[in-house]
């Protein structure tokens, strides 16, 4: 039973490789829903995809290569979309939100819809990660040597040590009855 499905898959071979590929760019990640969407059964698909059968191992290859294929033209969808929205987010953009206001009247049921028009300010962080990524060099990301200036400075180092404060002196306590730390110098 199984080698006159991998015949006939055989004989169709293009259409279905095109399909299987269409069927993985369109989101199709687990087996179940390529089989799906080509319109097969889990079994009949597993023979294809491992191919078992007569014949069925250059089809498995062919299928191999299909499903290569689509996830390379889904991720370029996705990147493309990832794209959009970035520079979207840079720009800026309007939206309108509709709400629905439904009040109870003694001459009956009003109804009122009201559309607001929205702004989404340009988001710093986008530009800067397209500055550091896209810049060609113009722009740099911080680094861990250039970011030390991030940790807290020590009173010493600084020459902003208070007069008759001993750092080493600090007690922490906890109140029993609360989650509250206390600190005692």
């Amino acid at each position: 039973m199984t080698r006159d499905y991998v015949k006939k898959d055989l004989e169709d071979t293009g259409l279905l490789l095109r399909d299987i590929e269409q069927a993985v760019a369109d989101g199709a990640v687990l087996d179940r829903e390529i089989a799906k969407a080509l319109g097969k059964t889990i079994d009949r698909w597993y023979n294809l995809k491992y191919g078992r059968g007569k014949g069925g191992e250059e089809l498995a290859t062919k299928v191999t290569e299909a499903i290569k294929k689509g996830k390379d033209r889904q991720r370029e969808t996705m990147l493309g979309l990832a794209e959009y929205e970035l520079v979207r987010s840079i720009r800026g953009y309007e939206y309108e939100e509709k709400t629905t206001e439904i009040t109870e009247s003694p001459s009956g049921r009003v109804v009122k819809q009201k559309t607001v028009k929205k702004r989404v300010l340009p988001n710093v962080t986008a530009m800067f990660f397209i500055l550091v990524n896209k810049g060609e060099g113009r722009w740099k990301s911080i680094n861990k040597e250039s970011s030390e200036f991030q940790k807290p400075p020590s009173p010493e180092d600084n020459n902003l040590a208070i007069p008759g404060f001993d750092p080493t002196k600090i007690i922490v306590t906890q109140d029993a009855d609360s989650d509250v730390e206390n600190t005692v110098v």
